[in-house]
C-alpha cells in the first residue's frame, strides 16, 4: 500500500485555534502586528475593521462563530453574516 501527504479537512490541525483563550491570545497577536487598533472597542466601532478582523478570524483559526462573537463583544448573527 502507498501513503501519500493528503491533506483532509477533517484532520487535526496541530496549530488549530479553538478555545476561548487561544483565540483571545490569538487576536491580542494578530491586533499587535498588524497595529490596527488599541482595543476591542475600536473594532466594534469600525464596522470595515471589525469585519475585516472577522474575515481574518474564520480563515486563519477553527474558532467558531459564537467565540468570535464573545472575544469581539459582538452578536453572534453579526458574525454569520461575514463569509
Amino acid at each position: 500500500m502507498e501513503w501519500d501527504n493528503s491533506i483532509f479537512l477533517d484532520s487535526e490541525d496541530e496549530k488549530s485555534i479553538r478555545t476561548l483563550e487561544e483565540g483571545r491570545d490569538y487576536l491580542e497577536e494578530y491586533l499587535r502586528s498588524n497595529v490596527i487598533v488599541m482595543g476591542i472597542k475600536q473594532i466594534k466601532e469600525d464596522k470595515h475593521l471589525r469585519n475585516e478582523v472577522i474575515q481574518h478570524l474564520r480563515a486563519k483559526t477553527g474558532l467558531s462563530q459564537r467565540i468570535i462573537a464573545i472575544l469581539l463583544g459582538i452578536n453572534k448573527s453579526a458574525v454569520e453574516r461575514i463569509k
